[in-house]
């Protein structure tokens, strides 16, 4: 009888904790995010809400987004539109180590060499004014075409990369 209880305590012990754990992981309108300290985030571990997900033929500005996802070299836009909100989330908390490792370096424009300069230099290549526009982008209306993918003005260009999803400019 008492190898009955204790069977009996372990096992729902193990399902209220397994159903905790799922109900935690379960929110769509939360930001959740790796807590990795460097940029290895795992996609699992953001979420995108119905929305985001959705897709609308025009972004912010008004322009039509005329072509699909893999005219602009990407083959799967769920994966990206985490990447973007990822990028949303490093952002807003102001971790430049870990946005310094989405760059595909050296880049041209602006001039960034390495993780070492962009980090340095992050409040000149991150103004308030970029960083409203990252705050501001709709993951619904992300322009993308054949020249690739970019924010509503062109503040951050994009592409994918052998290493995975990269800036490759910023207009700031």
């Amino acid at each position: 009888m008492k190898a009955l209880i204790f069977f009996l305590s372990i096992t729902l012990f193990v399902l209220f904790a397994c159903t905790n754990n799922n109900a935690a992981k379960e929110k769509p309108n939360e930001i959740t995010a790796s807590s990795q300290t460097i940029a290895q985030f795992s996609y699992d571990t953001v979420h995108l809400t119905a929305g985001e997900i959705k897709d609308d033929s025009l972004d912010d500005a008004g322009y039509i987004t005329g072509t699909t996802w893999e005219h602009a070299g990407i083959n799967d836009s769920l994966l990206f539109k985490k990447f973007v909100k990822q990028l949303k989330i490093w952002t807003a908390n102001g971790a430049k180590e870990n946005i310094a490792t989405l760059l595909d370096y050296p880049l041209s424009n602006p001039q960034i060499n390495d993780e070492k300069d962009f980090i340095a230099n992050y409040d000149k290549y991150f103004s308030d004014k970029l960083k409203k526009a990252v705050a501001s982008q709709k993951l619904s209306q992300i322009y993308h075409d054949i020249h690739g993918i970019r924010t509503t003005n062109g503040e951050l260009w994009f592409k994918k990369t052998d290493k995975g999803f990269k800036i490759t400019a910023i207009n700031d």
